[in-house]
Parts: C-alpha cells; structure tokens; sequence
C-alpha cells in the first residue's frame, strides 16, 4: 500500500483521522510506508506513541513504576500500548484529547530535533545552552534519549539552570527535556515560560524577505512567541500527568484566546489534562464562534469528557458545526438531549452520512431503538464507499444480518486500502461473534485477503472453532499475517 506522490495529501489526511479516533495503534504497520516518506506524519506519530507512553506510565502503581525499564524502543512500547488496548478498549475515548493535540504536528522528539539544526550555523566554538543539552541526549540513530535526564544528576542541572537563560531557544529546550523526561517541574517555572512568551529575534533575517524592517520585526516578534507558547503548551500535558506541582489552569485559560489557532488547541489540550480544570465560560465562546475546526473540536471533546454533554448536545442542536458535531457524536451520552438530537441527525437528509452513522452507533451500543431506515437507504446508496466502515460498525453492533451480504459484496469491489481493511476487520469481529460455522468460513473469506491488526482476536477465535479444518485455515491466516510483519526492534541497553 505505498502511497504515491499525487496521493500524499491524502494520505496525511487518513493517518491524521487515525491518529484522532485511535485506529493507528490497531494497525501501525499498515502506515509505515508513509511514514518513511513523510517526515510531518513520522514526527506526529512518535510524538503520539510518546506521550501515551507517559500517560501509561501515569496510571502505574508504584511496584509498576520502580520496575519499568527505561531507554524501550518505540516498537516495544507501541506492541506493549497494543496489547492493553485490546484489553482495555473502553478507555480509548479517554485518549482523545491525545491525539487532537499531536494531530496538527507537535512531535515532541521532531520539535527537539528541529530546533537542534536550527542552531547548526552558530560557530563551533560558541554552541549554544541548547545545542549542549541536545548533544548530551542525541543518539547515533538520530533519536533522543529522553530518560537519561531521569539517571544522569548532572544533566537535569545543566537543564534547570538553562530554564533561567536569556535566551528563549535554551529555555524550550531545557523545559521540553525536562517535561518529556518526566522530571518535576516547578509550577512557578512553567506560569512563567508560558506568560514571558518572549520572541526570538537571534535570526531575525529567516522571516524579512525583503519586506520593510518594522514589519520584519513584527514578524519576527510574532513567530518566536509562537514558538515559545507552542513548545511549552505541547509538553505540558507531560507534565499535568507526572507528580509535581501542578501550574494553576488560570494561567493556561488565557491561552484558549491567542492569535494563533495552534496555540488556542494546544492550551485546550493542555487544560483537558489538568486535574483541577473545570470548563468556564470561555471555553463555551470557543466551541461556539473560534475560526478553525480543530480547536472546535479540542473544545467540544474537552467539554463532553468534563461533564457536559448535554449543554454541548443543546449547543450542536442550535448551531449547524457538523465537522466539530463528528468529533463528540459517540461520546454524548443518553440524556434527553441527546437523545433528540441523535434522532434528529439519523433521520435527517441534510446530516453527513459518516454524522448520522456515529450518533447511531452510540444508540446501537446502548441498546436503543430507532428508525435506521433513512440512513441506512442514503449509506448503501454512497458510492464514494467513505463510511463503509461506520456502516459496519453499526451493523455488528445491532446485528443488522440483513445487510450482511450487501457489506460482504460492498468489501468484494471495494479499491484496496485501509478503508477496505477497516471493513474487512468489522465483518470478521462480527462474525467470529456469532459462533455460526457459516459465519465463521464468510470471516475467513474475508481475512485471507484482507487480513490486519484489527482483526487479530477474531481471527484467534475462530481459531479455536471445534471444527479442525475451520481452525487449521485460520491459523494458517495468522501466521501468515504474523510473517508478513516488520521485525521487532531489538532492545537498546548500551550506555552512553
């Protein structure tokens, strides 16, 4: 599935829809042919698998933490991630303000690295704070080290004393080692990184093309305290998840308002992480008049997930933001607003399709009735084939038999691709559900083509099907499929 050149674009787009729903830890494998030709889309996975790594680490127990290891290749951490996953699956809708916040980009390892070949030109005899504390954790790979700073004394120093440089470039990238080493940090320290947003104007040069200096400046004032605000909002939900003094939110609220629609989504980011935060009214003026989509959606995640679904059901009732609508639909509860509102988007003709199917699938997954009529006519009616996989999703949920054939022959002419993937791993969980042997061989059809991540516990429970020739065909599916997978990292221990 190598992804050309004229379909880049797209591609970025599908893997950032991955990344938000939680799809791409099913199947990493399948974008890794992407990824090797889009540095944009390699730096916001690493900064995903990053930052769930901190967050699991979070939720450890002591014994948990005193006996993680340190320096796990991302590969073992991302099979580890996986595996709870597929054992925890209800906890996923709780990650979504994950991978909202590192959707648009912010890497943490890419912004470190970055930042380090920005300062390459300085002479060699004057490397600057932040060149220093780079070097001390760049590996040979051109990966950073970020827990030596958790064993090396003298280092998480060299950082601390850096947080009170001058120079804005030293004081992000002593905060971001610092933050994504899991190291405490003074709240103190971060109010004042984030309200002394200073610009960089070292190289103020990069952004005067030739315009007129004021304006040069201007630009120049602008683009280094977005960079300071960026850097220091990115990692702070690394540090709202680690022990330590916690920055007040009213020092992060402010934020939501900046001129930069990077920054306001990284502060909503930031906020749906912090312990104390309870949504005001300012958020509510985001989720209901802010210019950009994204920080729309940070908005009505982080309200739902704070307690408000109905207001936020009362709100999308009132005003048409489907884009923003989409990002909550199965997470809105079962209120009576709610509830209306579902109702009203299943049926209605002017509802997106992929809209109407996501408020369905939360009905289906509550045992709730409905006319599915309507949307189920307009789905098999789409022929762009977008949201046959919402569509199965919805069928498995209520066992919608009756389109089980017309999915089947909607996978059969489907182009090859993730989306056809999803589909074929939806009509495999259902069926391997359904403990009928006709069944199970329709499943088996399906996977011997089209066979993923996603569909690792059906294939293993037809596998043990009482009947040997049924058992023997999957197993030969999953171990095919397990051949067919990259090679594990091999564990780094080696000391620097």
């Amino acid at each position: 599935h190598m992804p050309t050149d004229e379909r880049r674009d797209d591609w970025c787009r599908r893997l950032g829809d991955a990344l938000l729903d939680g799809r791409f830890i099913e199947d990493p494998g399948f974008w890794s042919a992407h990824r090797s030709v889009c540095p944009e889309c390699e730096a916001r996975v690493r900064g995903l698998l990053h930052l769930r790594t901190l967050i699991e680490a979070s939720r450890a127990d002591a014994t948990e933490r005193a006996t993680a290891p340190t320096g796990t290749p991302p590969d073992v951490l991302l099979a580890r991630v996986t595996e709870r996953l597929r054992r925890h699956r209800s906890r996923r809708r709780i990650q979504w303000m994950v991978g909202i916040g590192l959707v648009i980009g912010v890497g943490a390892t890419q912004f470190l690295r970055v930042t380090g070949r920005s300062d390459a030109p300085m002479r060699a005899d004057e490397p600057s704070i932040a060149r220093r504390l780079l070097d001390r954790i760049a590996k040979p790979d051109g990966t950073m080290d970020l827990a030596r700073v958790g064993s090396d004394a003298r280092l998480e120093a060299e950082c601390r004393a850096a947080l009170r440089s001058p120079v804005p470039n030293d004081r992000q990238v002593a905060f971001m080692i610092l933050a994504l080493g899991q190291r405490p940090l003074d709240a103190a320290v971060t109010s004042t990184l984030l309200s002394d947003a200073r610009p960089h104007l070292d190289r103020p040069i990069e952004v005067a093309s030739g315009r007129e200096p004021t304006e040069s400046v201007a630009a120049a004032l602008a683009q280094g305290r977005t960079a300071t605000l960026v850097s220091v909002l990115g990692a702070l939900p690394s540090v709202l998840v680690t022990e330590g003094q916690t920055v007040a939110p009213e020092v992060i609220e402010p934020y939501v308002h900046d001129g930069s629609a990077e920054v306001r989504e990284l502060a909503i980011v930031a906020l749906g992480f912090h312990p104390r935060y309870r949504p005001s009214e300012a958020m509510w003026q985001v989720l209901r008049g802010d210019r950009s989509l994204a920080v729309r959606a940070a908005a009505a995640v982080l309200l739902v997930r704070a307690g408000e679904p109905e207001r936020v059901a009362e709100h999308f009732s009132a005003v048409r933001d489907f884009a923003a609508e989409g990002f909550v639909a199965t997470a809105m509860g079962l209120g009576p607003r709610a509830l209306v509102l579902a109702h009203r988007r299943i049926a209605g003709l002017e509802t997106p399709i992929r809209l109407g199917l996501s408020h369905a699938l939360r009905l289906l997954r509550a045992r709730l009735p409905f006319d599915r009529s309507v949307l189920i006519a307009r789905a098999l009616a789409d022929t762009t084939r977008e949201n046959d996989d919402l569509l199965t999703d919805c069928a498995a949920a209520g066992d919608w038999i009756e389109l089980r054939l017309a999915l089947r022959e909607r996978w059969r002419s489907s182009p090859e691709g993730y989306a056809r993937e999803r589909v074929a791993a939806g009509l495999a969980s259902w069926d391997a559900r359904s403990g009928d042997p006709y069944r199970f061989s329709l499943a088996l059809e399906v996977l011997e083509r089209d066979m993923s991540r996603a569909a690792v516990d059906a294939v293993a429970a037809i596998r043990a099907s009482s009947d040997p020739a049924t058992s023997r065909r999957a197993a030969a599916i999953l171990e095919s499929w397990e051949r067919r997978q990259p090679p594990q990292s091999p564990s780094s221990n080696s000391k620097e």
